[in-house]
């Protein structure tokens, strides 16, 4: 299990593509690099974010968070989804 798994109540695809649009309206859009519904971020080499996680057919599963933003970046991709996703809501035992 992921460091923060939310459902989302769609296709994998909606998802995805409601998350890309959100990051290109944050300015965010060329920080994540997409393979699929995998994603995957870095800055600094990974000391200051690192941060992995794919989109299921479920929720969107974030796996690793971490570097000196670490802390910050999940409570913000945690405000992200609420927002996009309001009628899904964090799994407690969710896909991996």
């Amino acid at each position: 299990m992921g460091v923060l798994v939310w459902k989302h109540g769609t296709t994998a695809a909606a998802a995805r593509e409601a998350i890309q649009a959100e990051l290109c309206k944050l300015g965010y859009d060329g920080k994540v690099t997409w393979k699929g519904d995998e994603a995957t971020a870095s800055v600094g080499w990974g000391t200051v974010l690192s941060a992995s996680g794919k989109i299921t057919a479920e929720a969107i599963v974030l796996d690793t968070c971490g570097g000196a933003l670490g802390g910050i970046v999940l409570g913000k991709c945690r405000e992200m989804l609420v927002r996009l996703f309001p009628n899904g809501g964090e799994a407690t035992g969710g896909p991996g």
